[in-house]
């Protein structure tokens, strides 16, 4: 006897590509922990490294930005299997331009500014996360990038589709 098992997952992970338009992506080492879906700037070792931005000039600079850290199956996920993370020195694959699923820490429409949290404000404490505003200096402008979807809850989390242009 045949059995049929459905299991409805959400139309997309955070940090997924969203289509197959032109992207650029390359690998770097994680300094210090990096979750799926995050901004990342460049390292100590600029050559080699990545990590969370902890400053404004990580986001505005153009030395210094790198892109969004995309998700890897190879990944281990936390135990409720929605947060995986890329460990210290572990290769990190960072989209730098193209089209790819990010968790916001707010609601966003395509109208909506990007900025990239680099400290903990009153609107939230996950550094390299989305949103539409400074909350009250804790994030930066992020300049070639935008919104192209409106944010959906998928899996728990607030979800919208940021292209890098």
């Amino acid at each position: 006897m045949s059995q049929t098992a459905v299991n409805e997952q959400g139309s997309a992970r955070i940090g997924q590509l969203y289509d197959l338009s032109m992207r650029a992506v390359l690998s770097y080492a994680a300094e210090g922990a990096v979750k799926i879906s995050r901004f990342v700037s460049l390292g100590t070792d600029k050559e080699k490294q990545v990590l969370v931005p902890a400053l404004a000039a990580s986001i505005t600079g153009l030395k210094a930005k790198r892109g969004v850290a995309l998700h890897s199956h190879a990944r281990e996920n936390a135990s409720d299997g929605l947060d995986p993370q890329y460990a210290d020195k572990e290769t990190v694959s960072v989209m730098t331009k193209g089209r790819v699923y990010v968790e916001v820490e707010e609601a966003v429409t395509p109208d909506s500014d990007v900025f990239v949290r680099f400290a903990a404000g009153a609107g939230g404490d996950q550094l390299g996360i989305f949103r539409t505003d400074a909350d009250t200096a804790s994030a930066a402008a992020l300049a070639d990038a935008r919104f192209i979807t409106a944010s959906e809850t998928i899996d728990g989390k607030l979800v919208a589709v940021l292209e890098l242009l």
